[in-house]
């Protein structure tokens, strides 16, 4: 199994970019990840991080966010 990465996504509903709220998460690939996430819903998105192979440490980084 590929490792997951994890990743930290700018969500905007602006269409000129102004961040209204980071997602953090992880996934084996992050740009169809992104991809996906842009069709499903109704931001622009841009990832701002990419750690390669760091996907289990999604949930320390959510706990270090709250």
């Amino acid at each position: 199994m590929e490792p997951e990465h994890l990743y930290v996504m700018a969500l905007s509903t602006d269409p000129n970019g102004a961040i209204h709220s980071l997602k953090v998460g992880r996934s084996g690939h992050v740009q169809q990840r992104a991809a996906s996430l842009s069709v499903s819903m109704p931001f622009y998105i841009n990832v701002l991080a990419t750690f390669p192979g760091a996907g289990d440490l999604e949930k320390t980084v959510h706990g270090l966010l709250e």
